[in-house]
């Protein structure tokens, strides 16, 4: 009995050490090239979105934001956007109010990257707003938010926006 008990203590073991071998390959060492692609991409990324919200107004937001219900955004200390579908339904109601703006990010774009696929990303900025009636409001304020690689595209999640008073 011990010998059965003993051979498939064994056998388990055998197991184990043969599965832990098939497991995925470890990802690359996030080196300093592979920082300074991160920090490149994410730049590239952060020019683009200003572009595209002051080509297309606030409803480009729906392209740049994370979709999913991890995503959340915050302004001034209050949570403007709870999830992925709020902020969605926010951007909508924001465009019809806002429909155009101009977005000016700092010389002072930090970019942090944390592995290739996410990077904590910070600036001031500068925003000039057209309401629906063609009046203009001029904001300017710090950005900071969390840069995120999936399926290939950059969106932004935990983003947070303060506008001096």
């Amino acid at each position: 009995k011990q010998v059965v008990s003993g051979a498939r203590a064994g056998l388990a073991a055998g197991l184990l050490l043969l599965l832990a071998g098939c497991s995925a390959p470890a990802p690359p060492p996030f080196d300093a090239a592979a920082r300074q692609r991160t920090t490149a991409a994410v730049r590239a990324f952060m020019a683009q979105v200003a572009a595209d919200v002051s080509r297309e107004g606030p409803i480009a937001w729906r392209e740049k934001f994370a979709a999913d219900p991890a995503f959340f955004m915050a302004v001034n200390g209050q949570l403007a956007f709870g999830d992925g579908a709020a902020a969605a339904r926010g951007i909508d109601a924001v465009a019809h109010a806002m429909p155009h703006l101009t977005l000016e990010f700092g010389d002072d774009l930090r970019i942090q990257p944390l592995s290739s696929q996410l990077a904590l990303v910070g600036s001031s900025y500068s925003e000039q707003q057209t309401d629906a009636q063609g009046a203009q409001h001029q904001e300017r304020g710090y950005f900071t938010a969390l840069a995120q690689q999936n399926g290939g595209r950059w969106h932004l999640t935990g983003v947070h926006w303060s506008s001096r008073p």
